[in-house]
């Protein structure tokens, strides 16, 4: 039988109550989907959760975002772009700007990312994902995890959580359900988020350093205007260069075919 929960009723995380200052799990996650002319791409993510709160983020991203925190850690870093450089290998960088902190205290989830070259934050209460329990199970990194469902920001979701880890998160922005998620997987076979590994440790859920590059935006209307970019980047360059779209046309390879079907995590923007 079927069981129809909302994020609100998942205070059975009472600890939730008192937010820690550590994490005392970190997930690794795989992101895999294919991008928008076709190609496969994969992404690194970790999640660090104590059950009442989450930091979801690409590692990278984490480790430059601290380094370049004081003026001696950006000097350091910039030193290591310019010798990566010199020496012709690959600058250390990050696969994703997104970081994604949740709290069952503050019914939060505040979302930092990047959309063409526009960094961008805004916060949703936590009440806008609903799953339905089914009865379906399967064994992931050796936990015993059971199915769920959801329809959130215009995809359907199947998530697979397992109650013996009792913390309310998962990848990206997914929480809500009585266990940690540790693989989701859009109905159109899209997107998906898997675990590759789960570890006990107690680390500081660091804050975003550099949050104040970040200006609040409206969700939907950054989607709106990354796919925008997508569909006319000719005219979107002419727009920000002052060049013709014939002028850009010329200096530019043939244009990359767009799969139009593809869309982004969420597609409630339209």
């Amino acid at each position: 039988m079927n069981i129809v929960i909302t994020t609100i009723a998942m205070c059975f995380v009472a600890i939730a109550a008192v937010a820690q200052e550590k994490a005392d799990i970190r997930v690794s996650y795989a992101q895999k989907y294919k991008n928008h002319t076709g190609y496969d791409i994969e992404k690194k993510y970790i999640l660090y959760t104590n059950g009442a709160a989450s930091k979801f983020c690409d590692p990278v991203a984490e480790y430059v975002d601290s380094l370049c925190s004081t003026p001696k850690g950006k000097e350091e870093y910039n030193m290591m772009l310019t010798k990566a450089i010199e020496s012709g290998s690959t600058p250390l960088s990050p696969s994703s700007s997104l970081c994604v902190f949740q709290s069952l205290t503050d019914n939060s989830v505040n979302v930092f990312d990047q959309s063409g070259s526009d960094y961008y934050t805004y916060t949703e209460p936590m009440d806008e994902m609903e799953w339905t329990i089914g009865d379906s199970t399967k064994i992931i990194l050796g936990y015993e995890c059971l199915m769920a469902t959801s329809n959130y920001h215009g995809r359907e979701w199947t998530a697979w959580f397992t109650p013996e880890i009792p913390a309310s998160f998962g990848p990206w922005k997914f929480h809500g359900l009585p266990g940690l998620i540790l693989e989701s997987v859009d109905a159109a076979n899209m997107y998906m988020f898997e675990a590759t590994g789960l570890e006990r440790c107690s680390k500081e859920i660091t804050p975003l350093f550099s949050k104040s590059d970040y200006p609040r935006a409206n969700r939907k209307e950054m989607l709106k205007a990354a796919r925008y970019i997508l569909d006319n980047p000719y005219a979107y360059l002419a727009a920000v260069t002052g060049q013709s779209v014939e002028e850009l046309k010329d200096d530019e390879d043939e244009e990359e075919s767009i799969n139009k079907d593809w869309d982004y995590l969420e597609t409630d923007y339209k």
